[in-house]
């Protein structure tokens, strides 16, 4: 049988150590089995085995469904941001190193909680990016799913130099054992099936911003803030910033802003929408009577030109919520749209009970509606009712306003319910 010719295979090379056997060329695997540990003059052991093993864990680990490279980089303030200077001072003073409200070596979280569309998440950019130097790092979680959430540490992990096979997990760690002064935002956090806590990084330090529709997340934190409609004259202002682009507005087209502003309540999504159909159509002065006349269809538009990744229009945005609510609530928002948006006692549900087995049920179109908000006997119970009113507060679609001995419930959904109204349900509930 042919031999390998040693001297010729292995001819004398300065810094490397000779007798390395070499093997018959019928055993390959023993020849580089041979070859996997041999020693060069002034270097460490290369070991091929534990490369190789290093590289296929490495290829074994795959990133988090959903995740983007800088995913949780900061998305920009829309150019047209307007007022909320109240809110900003009331975090900024919160986060302040100096700030009284927290104790040293204690972290901070601020939940900024209100309806689908009225602003948080520009309001939370426009602090983060206005004091970004008064943190070490500053990142955004998309808290609109656990995956999205887990996503997102892991590109904290990599942001941070931990090794592409580490799981989510190692961006959640390194938060919470490395003591500076970082700052997130976990935008989106509507989910009231998602249980928030666990991921927040468990600490003494840090900084977390959240925004949500879901109220009772409050409860993670001392301090909150629910974000409300605009004040009337940057609720004004704002309009006219998307409406008028080529000059400045003179005192008359200021007066007509201020009833289309007044109309949409001062809402700021409504008031993008409305001041770029203005701005496209050139219809300030008649845009009242449109909106009057076809105010499903304004409301259901989409913006041609989303400037700050929000595409959704003023209906679409309340239908979010609204798909997520059971049967029960949708009832009762459907009353209330039918009365006043403003002040409806909880009381007059109660009533219009009581009269109904007064009556010994005459009035049968109320039935339906009074079954669902109320026991299956159909007698009152305010347990029924705190669990509707519970749920609903949780998408922020109605407020509650503490009286002197009432509670009233005012519906921010009025518009949207309205038309549900007159596409869904009878003329019995119409004459209820």
């Amino acid at each position: 049988m042919t031999t390998w010719n040693q001297q010729a295979l292995n001819p004398p090379i300065e810094g490397v150590e000779r007798n390395v056997p070499i093997p018959n060329i019928n055993n390959l695997g023993a020849m580089f089995a041979g070859a996997s540990n041999f020693t060069i003059t002034g270097s460490p052991i290369f070991n091929v085995h534990q490369a190789i093993g290093s590289l296929e864990e490495e290829a074994s680990t795959t990133a988090p469904t959903g995740y983007i490279p800088d995913m949780t980089d900061l998305g920009p303030v829309s150019p047209f941001f307007t007022g909320r200077h109240n809110i900003l001072l009331e975090l900024a003073n919160y986060f302040s190193l100096e700030s009284l409200s927290t104790k040293i070596h204690e972290r901070k979280i601020f939940v900024l909680y209100g309806m689908g569309g009225v602003g948080k998440t520009q309001t939370a950019l426009k602090f983060m990016h206005t004091f970004r130097t008064r943190f070490t790092k500053v990142y955004l979680i998309a808290a609109s799913s656990e995956e999205s959430i887990k996503a997102s540490f892991y590109d904290i992990a990599i942001k941070n130099g931990l090794s592409k096979s580490s799981d989510w997990e190692a961006g959640f760690r390194w938060l919470s054992k490395h003591e500076e002064e970082w700052i997130i935002l976990y935008d989106n956090a509507d989910d009231p099936k998602i249980d928030l806590g666990p991921f927040l990084p468990q600490s003494s330090h840090g900084n977390i911003v959240v925004t949500s529709r879901n109220n009772t997340l409050k409860q993670l934190s001392i301090k909150s803030k629910e974000l409300k409609d605009m004040i009337p004259e940057d609720g004004v202002q704002l309009l006219l910033n998307h409406a008028i682009k080529d000059h400045q507005p003179t005192a008359e087209e200021e007066l007509k802003a201020m009833d289309i502003a007044a109309k949409l309540h001062h809402f700021a999504l409504a008031l993008v929408h409305a001041g770029s159909y203005i701005s496209e159509h050139n219809c300030l002065n008649t845009y009242l009577e449109r909106l009057e006349k076809h105010q499903l269809t304004l409301m259901n538009r989409t913006l041609p030109q989303s400037i700050d990744q929000y595409s959704l229009s003023v209906y679409a945005t309340w239908d979010l919520s609204w798909k997520e609510l059971d049967e029960e609530c949708q009832t009762f928002l459907r009353i209330c749209s039918c009365l006043h948006y403003e002040g409806i006692p909880r009381e007059l549900f109660q009533r219009a009970l009581d009269n109904f087995r007064r009556e010994n049920g005459h009035s049968l179109a109320a039935y339906p509606f009074l079954a669902i908000i109320t026991s299956q006997r159909l007698e009152w119970d305010d347990t029924v009712m705190d669990k509707i009113i519970k749920t609903i507060r949780s998408y922020s679609l109605i407020n509650v306003v503490k009286e002197a001995r009432d509670s009233k419930y005012c519906s921010n959904i009025y518009i949207r319910c309205r038309h549900h109204i007159l596409e869904i349900i009878s003329d019995s509930l119409q004459e209820f």
